[in-house]
């Protein structure tokens, strides 16, 4: 009664701390995160390891095995599963609810880097990925126009997706639909059995030549230069000649037991708009970003960039799911003002 008795004898008080509160109300509704879904955290690591034409049974005893071993005695392990194929190891280490993806992830890491001199020296590095089940696309686009899809990569790479990057509040772009220059060599397996070869030498042959690697360094008159040793390739050619020793001391070429070739990478994704081949764009947002002013700011931007691309290429958004969400906002207004009325309405009239 003491807080009834207070705001009749003194309303401007209890006015001033109830608009106190309103205020306070929306200064705080317009930092919260805006979603269409709830943010949910699982605890998931992935260690995916590459290996080049290595069977799945040599996979497994020589990267899987040992990579479960090592990661076996981190505290929080709820589930360990794993993977083994052609050329590839995948670890999914799911951990117990509450335990801190980056500090296990951390670990994870540790204890790979522990082991690292036990598994093959030519397998690809371990690559460890915490899995976000919040990072689904907030804006998909597609890059399109009468132009070889190599070219639309091109522009795209370089001077559209590296700007929506610098965008506050998107965590990743996603190129879909391009193809990757790639250097075929064909082996002839008649050749190679007579020469007494395998994939396995002849990969590490064409890595040893493809390398550019730091020699140290030099001072001359108080002035540090760095020295590297360039040994990239630069033309087809220079790959057709790597040597490839032979046990009697002879040498030969690539060359001699291959053919090399220049071309594009295998086609697993495609990307049309009204018709026409093109590049696609998906677009994540940071976990704690706002979905709606992550895309409003992405589409300011591309506005700005249509007077910095060619007249013919068309860049389109394929779906944005801030709709969805501001939709669901609009709404939830609606009712809190049809609320707020009806609430209003019957204190007054009873």
């Amino acid at each position: 009664m003491k807080i009834v008795e207070v705001s009749v004898r003194r309303p401007i008080t209890m006015f001033m701390v109830i608009m106190a509160t309103v205020v306070a109300g929306f200064v705080s509704l317009q930092s919260l995160s805006i979603d269409f879904l709830p943010e949910v955290n699982f605890p998931i690591v992935t260690v995916r390891t590459i290996y080049p034409g290595t069977g799945p049974k040599e996979i497994e005893t020589l990267i899987t095995e040992k990579i479960e071993d090592a990661i076996s005695p981190i505290s929080g392990i709820k589930k360990l599963n794993s993977t083994s194929i052609e050329g590839a190891s995948i670890v999914i280490i799911q951990f117990e609810l509450g335990i801190d993806v980056d500090v296990v992830a951390i670990e994870v890491k540790d204890k790979i880097g522990e082991i690292r001199q036990e598994l093959p020296a030519d397998i690809f590095e371990p690559v460890i990925t915490k899995v976000d089940l919040n990072a689904s696309p907030v804006l998909t686009m597609a890059v399109s126009g009468d132009h070889p899809v190599s070219e639309i990569h091109d522009l795209v790479d370089t001077k559209i997706a590296d700007r929506i990057r610098q965008v506050a509040g998107v965590a990743n772009v996603e190129i879909l639909g391009a193809t990757e220059r790639e250097i075929i060599v064909e082996l002839d397996q008649e050749k190679m059995s007579a020469y007494g070869l395998d994939i396995s030498t002849l990969s590490n042959l064409i890595k040893g030549a493809n390398l550019s690697l730091p020699a140290g360094r030099t001072m001359q008159q108080r002035t540090e230069t760095s020295i590297r040793v360039t040994g990239e390739f630069k033309s087809l050619a220079e790959i057709e000649q790597v040597e490839i020793p032979m046990s009697n001391g002879a040498k030969i070429h690539l060359s001699d037991i291959a053919k090399v070739t220049d071309g594009f990478e295998e086609i697993r994704q495609l990307v049309r708009f009204n018709g026409q081949r093109g590049v696609g764009l998906s677009i994540l947002k940071k976990s704690d970003a706002n979905a709606v002013n992550v895309v409003r700011r992405i589409k300011t931007l591309i506005a700005q960039l249509r007077n910095e691309i060619p007249d013919d290429i068309q860049m389109d958004f394929m779906l944005d799911n801030s709709v969805f969400t501001s939709a669901s906002i609009d709404d939830l207004f609606l009712n809190m003002t049809i609320g707020i009325l009806l609430t209003g309405l019957i204190l007054y009239f009873f």
